[in-house]
């Protein structure tokens, strides 16, 4: 199981980096494609499942520099349950304020976490 999950996230990361390539050529008629002319959201829900710490890490910084690379104005979601890639995601990019309890503000996204209240 956890081979296969490896492999479909492959197949989605590159899919992704070829999305991202595409809509970052401003002019949409020097795209080589409009197929993705519409997408406004990316979700990646935690991608983590399967792996041990060292590849969590290196997926968290691999996908950090793939948003960073995003000139579009595709928006990422991601979610987790996984402290050590939400830690390694925030290092990535950079906490620049905190907001709130939980809510932090970058100058490329801001961070959220569900709590549960009594």
């Amino acid at each position: 199981k956890g081979e296969e999950s490896n492999f479909i996230w492959s197949i989605f990361c590159t899919l992704i980096e070829q999305v991202i390539s595409v809509l970052n050529i401003v002019e949409p008629s020097e795209r080589e494609t409009d197929r993705y002319n519409q997408l406004e959201y990316v979700f990646v829900d935690d991608p983590v499942s399967s792996l041990d710490d060292n590849h969590l890490i290196q997926l968290a910084v691999d996908l950090a520099q793939l948003i960073k690379s995003n000139e579009s104005g595709v928006k990422f979601v991601i979610t987790t349950h996984s402290p050590i890639f939400f830690n390694v995601l925030c290092n990535e990019f950079g906490s620049d304020e905190k907001t709130e309890r939980y809510h932090w503000k970058s100058k490329w996204f801001s961070k959220s976490r569900l709590e549960k209240n009594e």
